[in-house]
């Protein structure tokens, strides 16, 4: 494309978005598709100088010695983002279909071959204890039959000592099958068990992350995550609110001091233990006034 018919090419092809305001030289008439995708995508240009003003983003270049004024809109630019969007995501696509073929997906729990990353075999899902309706409205033990909680669905431990919470659930009964889910997510960087785990906190806790203005998981103290290097109730917390989208506060709450681990203490114990040992993040106060937090754990 050269002469006069360079500009109507341009209008032709790129319509207002893409139309230079003026073009010194006919050879110039190209760049108005081709250095517009350079420029978006940050390509470093012959001169490297370019301005922008005004509300269309109005673009002076520096090129062959020939200088050339653009008008990049922002609809165009969207399209260049929304391109390379795609192109990432297609490559993480094509990186996770190769890892599958090298290394093939494992139950979370035991080593056998599953469809995806994050799922149970049979014979671990038939064995691992997921709690759900009718428990417990404050702890989120199961009940037998939904007449064995009352009206209230309140379990009689939880009556006769009640929690400083108003309403809490639980995901699975913590057995020997549970472990195998949390201890390696607490001591052995399992970090992926978070990901097995968010969707059946989302399933049983679905009215409470409604409800909540605040997610917030508990915190381990410094020298703690020091040495473990992560939070896995913060892993929790993050895996839980990308499939239910939640605000989440992850630095709400602060350890005051190290605790002992708490695995072989009776509960009279640990809330002696653990008295104290929590506070609100100064800074996070006035964030948290007269909202519904819920805690991950």
């Amino acid at each position: 494309v050269a002469g006069e018919h360079a500009d109507a090419a341009c209008l032709e092809e790129g319509g207002d978005d893409a139309t230079p305001t003026h073009i010194q030289r006919p050879g110039e008439a190209l760049r108005c598709v081709v250095q517009p995708v350079q420029q978006a995508f940050g390509t470093v240009l012959q001169d490297g100088r370019h301005a922008m003003d005004g509300p269309g983003g109005a673009v002076t270049m520096q090129a062959d010695g020939t200088a050339v004024e653009y008008r990049l809109h922002r609809r165009y630019l969207r399209a260049v983002a929304r391109a390379a969007k795609v192109c990432i995501m297609s490559w993480r696509v094509l990186f996770g279909a190769v890892l599958d073929v090298l290394l093939p997906a494992q139950c979370v729990t035991c080593t056998t071959p599953v469809a995806a990353a994050g799922q149970f075999c049979v014979t671990c899902f038939t064995r691992t204890a997921f709690l759900t309706d009718p428990c417990c409205t404050r702890c989120g033990v199961g009940f037998p039959a939904a007449a064995l909680g009352g009206l209230d669905l309140v379990c009689e431990p939880c009556r006769q000592s009640p929690p400083p919470w108003t309403e809490g659930r639980a995901a699975l009964l913590y057995d020997d099958q549970a472990r195998r889910l949390i201890m390696p997510l607490k001591y052995a960087d399992r970090l992926e068990n978070a990901r097995a785990l968010a969707p059946h906190l989302a399933r049983v806790g679905a009215r409470l992350l409604a409800a909540a203005d605040w997610v917030v998981p508990v915190p381990l103290h410094r020298h703690r995550l020091l040495s473990r290097r992560y939070n896995q109730a913060a892993l929790l917390a993050q895996a839980v609110t990308r499939l239910v989208p939640r605000p989440l506060l992850l630095d709400a709450v602060v350890r005051t001091r190290a605790t002992p681990p708490l695995g072989p203490m009776t509960p009279t114990r640990r809330q002696a233990v653990l008295a104290g040992a929590f506070m609100t993040r100064p800074a996070r106060v006035e964030a948290l006034r007269d909202s519904r937090v819920l805690l991950i754990d």
